[in-house]
């Protein structure tokens, strides 16, 4: 059965990544931990498909309230377009010392390759997923014939193969069953995971969501939330409670 191979196969990209990625994954929380110990927040991007990388990272039981999505408003459409990731970026409060994870898994597109060099201006520090097999047989489609891969301050393999789809299907002449949205979430859980654990490590309560869904969730919520609320103000998850 197919959807018996492509979960064997999910598996094993994760056993890679925690096999091959997890130094890069903890550097990753590491300079996370410490922006967020200076006040900061974390932002997240991804063009397109990715963009469900991003999300991941925000609003979600498990997961850091200050954390900033930064979303594509052309969802995808303009991802090759040479200075467009500027004009999305400008819309959010981005600030030195801070970490901006962007999602790509080809990384070879104009609007990941920009916001990684607008970032890095600001002042930021760029962790980049991107599927190394994947970005090394493809050419760059960026003017200045740079991957995100050579940019980004960090990368987190997502071990995916080139295509992204993994399985073979029986008269098609492609792939089915895509890897890297599985891998990315794995990645950005682990991170938030270990940010959590470095922050307690440091005396801090980790400012974490819990499901509104439980009793005292909302309220829960409510408390870190409006730690946040001057930054976070546009991408702030509702707060039920009163």
């Amino acid at each position: 059965m197919l959807a018996n191979d492509y979960l064997t196969n999910a598996q094993g990209v994760l056993r890679k990544i925690q096999e091959t990625q997890m130094e890069a994954i903890l550097t990753a929380a590491d300079w996370i931990t410490e922006s967020l110990l200076g006040g900061g927040v974390f932002h997240a991007f991804g063009s397109g498909h990715s963009y469900i990388i991003a999300a991941e990272a925000h609003g979600r039981a498990g997961g850091l309230v200050p954390v900033q999505p930064i979303y594509d408003p052309a969802e995808g459409q303009a991802e090759r377009l040479e200075g467009y990731a500027a004009t999305v970026l400008n819309r959010y409060d981005v600030r030195p010392g801070e970490v901006l994870l962007i999602a790509s898994n080809s990384g070879i597109n104009a609007v990941p390759i920009e916001m990684a060099l607008e970032a890095q201006k600001r002042g930021l520090k760029v962790v980049a997923i991107t599927s190394m097999a994947h970005t090394r047989a493809a050419t760059p489609r960026h003017s200045s014939g740079k991957k995100l891969y050579e940019i980004a301050d960090l990368v987190i393999d997502n071990c995916g193969i080139v295509g992204d789809a993994a399985i073979e299907i029986p008269g098609f002449p492609g792939r089915a069953g895509a890897t890297s949205s599985i891998a990315g979430a794995a990645i950005v859980n682990a991170i938030t995971v270990q940010v959590a654990e470095n922050l307690s490590a440091r005396g801090v309560t980790p400012p974490i969501l819990i499901s509104a869904n439980i009793e005292g969730g909302d309220e829960h919520n409510a408390r870190i939330q409006a730690q946040y609320l001057d930054r976070l103000k546009r991408t702030m998850i509702p707060v039920y409670a009163k």
